[in-house]
């Protein structure tokens, strides 16, 4: 079993504190970090994979009507992770973290979406 969890919201880094942060930057590298045994919980028996909106210490912004064909304002990420994923039906979740900061970045936005996964 899959629980990916989409959240596009203020504050959102670690909202489901879970033991694996994924680092990808911009330019392909990718950092894992994982919390010290102490600091987590037991696993769940299912695979949990978190997008969130931006770092713990950020806001998340809004995107105006308008962009990539926005009809209403919406989030910045989900905006983000709308056009990345249309654009690769199939795609990793690398690939789309790295898609959706390209995305945020170009734009002019400041936020840094996280992912995250047990």
């Amino acid at each position: 079993v899959r629980l990916t969890v989409i959240l596009d919201c203020c504050h959102s880094g670690t909202a489901l504190d879970l033991p694996y942060k994924i680092n990808a930057g911009l330019d392909s590298l990718v950092e894992v970090k994982k919390k010290l045994p102490h600091q987590t919980k037991p696993p769940s028996s299912g695979d949990v994979v978190m997008l969130s909106g931006c770092r713990d210490t950020q806001t998340s912004a809004d995107a105006g009507v308008g962009l990539a064909g926005n009809t209403q304002a919406s989030g910045a990420m989900t905006t983000a992770f709308k056009v990345t994923v249309a654009k690769h039906k199939t795609i990793s979740f690398h690939d789309m973290i790295t898609g959706v900061r390209n995305f945020l970045k170009t734009q002019g936005f400041k936020q840094e979406p996280q992912l995250s996964s047990e």
